[in-house]
């Protein structure tokens, strides 16, 4: 799922998904050819 979606689902912002990413509460997610992260169900549970 892209980020907005997992935003959606998380009830966080994308802006704080990216700094929870950057400061290693979150790992990075796999990206897709275009650059998109692209989230799972495991990642909702985890930032939940």
């Amino acid at each position: 799922m892209q980020m907005k979606t997992f935003a959606q689902r998380t009830k966080l912002s994308p802006k704080t998904i990216r700094y929870y990413e950057e400061i290693g509460l979150l790992p990075p997610p796999t990206r897709l050819d275009n650059g998109y992260r692209d989230y799972n169900e495991t990642d909702v549970v985890r930032a939940r």
